[in-house]
């Protein structure tokens, strides 16, 4: 993969993952055909608001109230109970209204930093009221019926502007993101791309997450931790080669993972390939909150070497009791997975259930939320060559996974999600299914290159109602692919992980579920 034109990009607009300056740049993928650039960011589309601010209840019955007795009341019942209040919307019976209230001293601007609802209005929309006389912020929102979001609380004590006030766009979002605490009276917290806790609002009607309820696993997985080497671009054996096992750090270990985060028990791994410690044995794992904040997995936390310049950290969750020839999932952004959304966990649960198969999941390290994903993922090359010529070689050669593309299956999220269509493109039948969430399709056009492959099988797209024009262009692939099995969902949320984290499980288990036995007809149109 290289690229030329242009500089290389900056940081950009609100939504996006990456810049919106300088001349288009081109890229040319592994068979030499060039694709251009549209853009490195986008801005929310025009059009009907999905949410509205109301006066709420309980700014309605603190007007009301007429003696201190009543507004004490009035504050009990607003500040008792999970958070948000959710009632429904008088005048629209497929929205509810959600009510938050906070107390908060000395503050003098308090503002819900919820995902989706600063680019329908601004920050400006987003701060909350505070109840006359009171330490105490509410506001309530029209939301669809079927709405899920991270939020926070961003408190500010200061007499002076507070950030989101004198910045717009991406810099205004990411400033009150960042300032934002998580709601101390929420159901579920998670974590998110930059290691911010986020809690998480869901309306009566929005898919719950599957693992829910669910009792601690009796069997557990384990995580291997390798350093791969980056393919180089360079090399005309780079699309055939097998790296040697002797090239491959690795290291697996277990242990309970109420011991904390993966990423700060990581050492050397032994250079030979061979696990640098044996395992333990008989560590349980924790089920009973998978996904929350911090979470490292279920019943281990892996250990090993860090990225290098020539090779990217790449962990794979290997089920308990594997069946031979079982399916594969790939996940870009996999740091993310492992050590925000605590996947680990949430796989021995499914899995130890029976609502999801036994599936080896490999988890790619992109190492940032800046220049460097921008420049290695969602892109005709970089984590794309990478999982082809590299990771499915390594799940082939040294675990129990299918060598059919037709058990195989690549997923991301946004940067993440167009890198899973482009390895769906590129892979010329290794790959045969693609679960792209929220993917960045106003980067690059990809229906031509996904039509000039014949031997992938399904793309399932899911794209929120709350992230501007991405549902747009997903419908627009979908179109331009008439014929073949692309499915485009709409969620009703944002650019978010609280829907992300939900909905891969959801559709996971429903591809693998429906998946016919192993099969070497991938490249057979159905």
């Amino acid at each position: 993969m290289t690229s030329r034109s242009g500089p290389a990009p900056e940081l950009g607009r609100a939504g996006g993952d990456g810049g919106d300056g300088g001349e288009a740049r081109v890229w040319t993928d592994r068979r030499g055909r060039e694709h251009r650039e549209r853009a490195r960011g986008f801005t929310a589309a025009e059009g009907d608001v999905p949410a509205s601010r109301l006066r709420g209840p309980v700014e309605r019955d603190w007007e009301a109230a007429g003696t201190a007795d009543e507004r004490r009341l009035v504050l009990d019942d607003a500040l008792a109970g999970p958070s948000p209040k959710i009632a429904p919307d008088p005048d629209d019976p497929a929205r509810v209204l959600m009510t938050w209230t906070v107390r908060a001293p000395r503050a003098t601007s308090v503002l819900l930093e919820a995902n989706g609802l600063v680019a329908f209005g601004g920050a400006d929309a987003l701060e909350m009221t505070r109840l006359p006389g009171t330490e105490v912020w509410t506001c309530t929102w029209s939301v669809p019926e079927d709405w899920s979001a991270s939020y926070g609380f961003a408190i500010w004590k200061d007499e002076s502007v507070p950030p989101w006030r004198a910045m717009s766009g991406r810099s205004a979002r990411l400033a009150a993101m960042l300032a934002a605490e998580p709601d101390p009276r929420a159901s579920r917290t998670i974590g998110s791309s930059f290691g911010v806790p986020r809690s998480v609002a869901s309306a009566p009607s929005a898919p719950a997450p599957p693992w829910e309820g669910l009792a601690r696993p009796r069997r557990c997985g384990r995580v291997h931790e390798f350093a791969v080497p980056l393919p180089a671009p360079s090399d005309p054996s780079v699309l055939t080669a097998l790296p040697a096992p002797t090239a491959l750090a690795a290291s697996s270990t277990e242990a309970d993972s109420r011991s904390g985060d993966p990423a700060r028990s990581r050492r050397a791994a032994d250079a030979t390939g061979a696990p640098s410690a044996p395992p333990a044995t008989g560590a349980a794992g924790a089920a009973d909150a998978p996904g929350a904040a911090g979470s490292g997995g279920g019943c281990e936390n892996s250990e090993g070497s860090e990225s290098s310049e020539n090779s990217e950290r790449v962990w794979v969750y290997e089920p308990a009791h594997a069946p031979a020839a079982g399916p594969v999932l790939i996940l870009f952004d996999g740091q993310i997975w492992l050590e925000q959304m605590g996947i680990v966990s949430v796989l021995d649960a499914l899995i130890d259930s029976g609502l999801l198969p036994p599936v080896h999941v490999a988890m790619i390290d992109s190492r940032d939320q800046g220049e460097y994903r921008a420049e290695h993922v969602g892109v005709p090359g970089g984590h794309v060559d990478l999982v082809i010529d590299r990771i499915l070689p390594l799940l082939r050669s040294r675990f129990a996974v299918s060598p059919h593309g037709a058990d195989t299956i690549v997923s991301g999220q946004s940067y993440g999600g167009i890198a899973s269509l482009w390895a769906l493109a590129l892979a010329d039948g290794e790959i045969g299914h693609a679960i792209a969430q929220s993917p960045s399709l106003w980067r690059f056009d990809v229906a031509e290159a996904l039509a000039a492959c014949p031997h992938w099988l399904t793309a399932r797209i899911l794209s929120g109602t709350f992230e501007g024009p991405m549902l747009m262009h997903a419908r627009d692939l979908a179109r331009a692919l008439s014929g073949r099995d692309v499915r485009v969902t709409p969620v009703s949320g944002g650019h978010d992980w609280a829907w992300w984290s939900v909905r891969l499980l959801i559709e996971l288990a429903d591809l693998l579920h429906a998946r016919p036995n192993s099969r070497s007809d991938v490249g057979r149109e159905s």
